[in-house]
């Protein structure tokens, strides 16, 4: 009896200690998060303080990603081309690519392709010391970016930029046009929603300059604290992830489950590398970011609805690419960020300031 108290004991002792330091190297992970997080908001309170230069910043988080990036890249810049060519020299743009400490030529790629294509004032380069994550990469772009509107997109080009920015665009201009146009024309701003893939196809040739006209111009957009996440749910009963592994679903329903215990089921895809800020909600939102992996995007969905900052969500054209750099033991992480979210914020151990906006 004594020997199998003692042994108890032992083991009791064993597991505490271990739970102790796990909770030890949680906790300091939080606070290091919390500084760096501190650190970017101070360097970039310059940019937030001037006014905006560019009508459009397009973010482009890469890692690695020197085979794929020079192809985006130059599909980005023929579109950016032709819409400033639809809606004049008024619409100016820039696209600000941040290598996430790649081990590959992802920034020299960069720039030898905006070289090639007569746009190197187009594009910015910055390339972060070492791997940090994706979400880093994406809060370094978003709060250096220069344009009225902030879009984040990835490197993949697995998200079709026309239909996709102008769907954005869309939404997120009718939302504004609602607001502004009060109750009484609640009805008709409605109808354009509902109708809004038909409007928005016969106003392509033209880009999207007379809806944003209708709801304010650029600099009023810029001002307005909105974002408009690209969704792919609607994809969910397709091939493309009817085909997939069952592990993989089984582990997509799980994030999905642990996403709605912590944000709840508003945004249904968070992770979609497809989304639009206006400059207004791109800094109060990633100035407050923390997390610098997979559910950074969840955070943000987490901080706007702390600052009410209102998401609209618009299915997306959205095809499936190799090279996914997302690995069945990142769940674990992802699981492990989620936890975070919720008891960091819920405790008030990361605090929002709520006077942001």
């Amino acid at each position: 009896m004594a020997v199998a108290a003692l042994v108890y004991f032992f083991a009791a002792a064993i597991v505490s200690t271990y739970l102790v330091e796990l909770f030890r190297g949680w906790w300091l992970w939080t606070r290091s998060l919390e500084n760096d997080r501190s650190r970017e908001e101070k360097r970039t309170l310059p940019n937030r303080s001037k006014p905006s230069t560019k009508r459009l910043s397009i973010v482009i988080p890469a890692y690695n990603e020197e085979k794929r990036l020079p192809s985006v890249l130059k599909s980005t810049l023929e579109y950016l081309v032709k819409r400033r060519d639809a809606e004049g020299s008024s619409f100016t743009y820039e696209i600000v690519v941040v290598d996430d400490g790649s081990t590959d030529q992802t920034a020299v790629k960069a720039w030898l392709c905006a070289k090639e294509m007569g746009a190197e004032d187009a594009v910015r380069v910055f390339q972060l010391q070492r791997n940090s994550g994706k979400g880093a990469a994406v809060r370094t772009g978003c709060l250096n970016a220069e344009g009225d509107l902030v879009l984040m997109m990835d490197a993949d080009g697995a998200t079709e930029l026309a239909h996709g920015l102008e769907a954005l665009e869309f939404s997120l201009c009718t939302r504004i046009i609602k607001k502004s146009k009060g109750k009484g024309e609640a009805s008709k701003a409605t109808s354009k929603v509902r109708g809004g893939q038909g409007e928005l196809r016969s106003k392509k040739r033209g880009g999207s300059r007379g809806l944003i006209q209708e709801a304010g111009g650029y600099a009023h957009l810029s001002k307005q604290p909105l974002a408009c996440f690209g969704s792919r749910a609607h994809l969910e009963q397709e091939d493309i992830v009817t085909k997939r592994k069952r592990i993989r679903n089984f582990a997509m329903h799980g994030f999905h489950l642990l996403v709605f215990l912590v944000v709840g089921g508003s945004i249904r895809d968070t992770q979609c590398g497809f989304k639009l800020f206006t400059r207004e909600a791109a800094f109060a939102l990633f100035q407050h970011q923390r997390l610098k992996r997979w559910c950074f995007d969840v955070e943000i969905i987490n901080i706007a609805k702390r600052l009410k900052v209102p998401i609209l969500e618009v299915q997306v054209k959205w095809e499936e690419k190799e090279g996914s750099k997302l690995k069945f033991t990142h769940v674990f992480h992802m699981a492990l960020e989620l936890l975070t979210v919720f008891v960091c914020y819920n405790l008030k151990l990361w605090r929002i300031k709520t006077a942001a906006l």
